[in-house]
């Protein structure tokens, strides 16, 4: 949740891409880097290009489900995850 709008995250480990219908990602996805770990947790890095600059989250996926928004150089926001 961001705020009172819901959106989804989702991490197809196939072909490695990440999606999500926040209103910030309009453009493609990129999938920096990821982690598959053993006790069924996922942590992946999600970087959107935005000519000059980049948007960038973090999502995790598991036992606790998150997503942190990077935006500026310190700026940080945890959306925990319904």
């Amino acid at each position: 949740m961001d705020g009172t709008q819901k959106y989804d995250v989702t991490f197809d480990t196939v072909s490695k891409t990440i999606t999500t219908t926040h209103r910030l990602f309009k453009r493609p996805i990129t999938t920096e880097r990821y982690e598959e770990h053993d006790d069924a947790h996922l942590l992946v890095w999600g970087v959107m290009d935005l000519g000059t600059a980049r948007r960038n989250f973090l999502a995790h996926f598991g036992r606790e489900k998150w997503v942190k928004h990077f935006t500026g150089y310190n700026d940080v926001t945890t959306h925990e995850c319904i």
